[in-house]
């Protein structure tokens, strides 16, 4: 970037409104740059920067501290101190500065590691719709990918004894001629000889969760940067291949059924990240979201009968009370579903114009992000029941 003046970026672990996941985004976009070090203070929360009667939205949104208000001070002062001694050219103060920040390059790492593997906007994926790269997009299609979501197709179309590759590319779902656009739809090759299989699959993020669909009041949020809504994509609305398609083109068996796609591959999928989000997430965030957390839990796959309806959908997060008592987050997928002949079984004798494509073989989902899930670990997940004033408002992840 071009700015030019210094700026040490510090924030709290438990900051329920300038969230952490910022803060990585932050330290990502400032990698090899000593001017701009950023740090997070453990246990600390948004109110710790400040003492006395929490205002109305801290009260609402932050979350309970884990370190006194003098300890959280006095963190603070340690790494504000070191800066502007090092801004001095004071001897050894930037050695110091560096010593402190190496906990918040630990703290950090799971986080980044759940974007890039998400393919995040703010991270590795700027080339997207909605990122910042979105002008070197063409005719829909953008050079950023997720590296997740050939997680799912591998889960859809893997044949024992075959080699699977799966590619992914970000487009414009909606994509078509009549915008501009080409279409983009999934696609297989196959080797007999190298009994392998390769898959392309497209995807599109969204983020502007939980809101009329005419307000963005999220993204105006967001381009505030003041780290309060999530920064992570609330789903990553995906163009799979039907494992039906996968075993008739890619293996060239014949009779096969469309059950074959009978799984609930999407929330299959949706559950594979969360728990790689848990398997991965830092010991101390893991702990916490063990004792504190409300879990999520994964419903069967929402059908969808057609694009447009598919497109519209948007990855479900219901709150839900078990039969034991315990509130949790019900996540439920948008799915579409179309078999290998679905033009002759829908539309029989009639041909298919030139110019639309095939529409069969699809399985199609809104896909969880594990930088999502893990952004719920670490945030949002402890407001039931850790919340500043552990109020009982309802589920709404902003």
């Amino acid at each position: 970037w071009s700015y030019p003046v210094s700026t040490l970026t510090l924030g709290g672990e438990l900051d329920g409104l300038a969230r952490p996941t910022r803060l990585a985004e932050a330290y990502y976009a400032s990698r090899g740059r000593p001017d701009f070090p950023v740090a997070v203070v453990p246990g600390m929360t948004h109110m710790q920067f400040a003492y006395g009667d929490p205002p109305t939205l801290v009260k609402l949104r932050d979350l309970q501290p884990e370190i006194t208000y003098e300890e959280a001070h006095a963190a603070v002062a340690n790494l504000i101190a070191p800066y502007f001694e090092s801004l001095a050219g004071v001897d050894g103060a930037q050695l110091h500065l560096s010593q402190r920040l190496e906990a918040t390059a630990d703290f950090l790492k799971p986080l980044i590691v759940a974007y890039e593997l998400e393919g995040a906007r703010y991270f590795n994926a700027p080339e997207q719709f909605g990122g910042p790269g979105e002008d070197k997009c063409v005719r829909g299609a953008c050079p950023s990918h997720s590296p997740w979501v050939p997680t799912a197709q591998e889960l859809i179309s893997a044949v024992d004894g075959y080699q699977l590759q799966v590619s992914n590319q970000y487009v414009k779902a909606s994509a078509t001629p009549l915008t501009g656009d080409d279409f983009h739809l999934p696609h297989i090759a196959s080797s007999a000889e190298n009994r392998s299989i390769a898959i392309t699959t497209f995807s599109q993020g969204y983020w502007a969760d939980n809101q009329p669909g005419w307000f963005n009041w999220k993204e105006i949020f967001d381009n505030f940067d003041t780290g309060f809504i999530a920064t992570s994509a609330e789903e990553l609305g995906s163009k799979l291949l039907s494992r039906q398609c996968t075993l008739i083109r890619g293996l060239g068996e014949v009779n096969v059924s469309f059950s074959e796609d009978d799984p609930q591959f999407c929330a299959i999928a949706n559950e594979k990240a969360y728990e790689w989000a848990l398997q991965h997430a830092g010991p101390a965030a893991a702990s916490r979201f063990k004792r504190y957390g409300q879990r999520y839990i994964f419903g069967e796959d929402v059908p969808k009968n057609g694009g447009i309806f598919f497109l519209n959908s948007r990855l479900q997060f219901n709150d839900v009370t078990t039969r034991s008592g315990e509130e949790v987050i019900e996540v439920r997928a948008p799915a579409q579903k179309t078999e290998i002949d679905y033009w002759q079984r829908h539309f029989g004798p009639i041909p298919r114009p030139p110019f639309l494509p095939d529409p069969g073989c699809t399985h199609y989902c809104k896909l969880l992000s594990p930088a999502r899930a893990m952004e719920w670990i670490y945030v949002d997940s402890l407001r039931l029941r850790r919340g500043l004033e552990n109020n009982s408002l309802p589920y709404v992840m902003v």
